[in-house]
């Protein structure tokens, strides 16, 4: 299917689009659409570009480098990745970033990949920066990289899918049983419809003082963050 996952704009204006097996695609100023081909894989979990001189893809089988649409470097496991399906990229500086995949987290540096420890597997789905801490979203809970470690905050009984900051700093966590958040060190469940279907949440982005949640029952658009927290 031609089901887009991702989709980031570089800084020649172009868009880069990974799809779940569609392949990966580059819609340049003009519009025109040119497939970049992948031999390793057509799924394309997620993206980050303009780290250590090139573009990033992760994939179902590995992570694929570009300069341009051509391929310079495709890493796999036993390159130092945490598993070979990598499904989150976190960038850190212009030279390095955080790789979340089926097994754990590692860090990329100038070119090396070490890992980060972690006691027990778990697949990372999504990073979010919140001043100094760094969590992650995983299918075991929520965790946070402290001292090149995963240290677990919170078990949630479902998946994490993804996770989102306010400008209240304030963290959003989208889950396969509803919306929570993690304010001043406690988590509440938010409550914003009554269909079961909504409480499967898929995305969250936040823009304009307002959280869009992607869910199994459509997008909705929440306002007025801090006072559903009270509430």
């Amino acid at each position: 299917s031609g089901l887009a996952l991702n989709m980031n704009k570089d800084l020649y204006g172009n868009y880069w689009i990974g799809t779940f097996d569609g392949g990966l695609m580059q819609m340049t100023k003009n519009k025109e659409i040119i497939p970049v081909i992948l031999e390793n894989s057509s799924t394309i979990w997620t993206s980050m570009l303009n780290v250590d001189g090139l573009n990033w893809f992760g994939t179902g089988s590995g992570l694929v480098a570009l300069k341009g649409t051509k391929v310079q470097k495709t890493l796999y496991t036993e390159d130092g990745l945490p598993g070979d399906k990598i499904t989150a990229l976190l960038k850190m500086s212009a030279n390095s970033f955080y790789i979340g995949g089926s097994n754990g987290v590692s860090f990329y540096n100038k070119g090396k990949i070490k890992p980060v420890n972690n006691e027990e597997v778990t697949n990372v789905r999504d990073f979010c920066q919140i001043g100094e801490n760094i969590y992650c979203a995983t299918d075991k809970g929520l965790f946070l990289i402290k001292s090149n470690r995963l240290e677990l905050q919170n078990r949630f009984k479902k998946t994490i899918y993804s996770l989102e900051k306010d400008s209240f700093n304030s963290l959003w966590i989208a889950t396969e049983e509803g919306l929570y958040c993690l304010k001043n060190g406690k988590i509440k469940q938010v409550l914003f419809s009554k269909v079961p279907s909504s409480n499967y949440i898929n995305f969250l982005n936040y823009s304009n003082q307002q959280l869009y949640v992607g869910t199994n029952n459509g997008i909705f658009v929440l306002s007025d963050l801090e006072k559903k927290l009270i509430s």
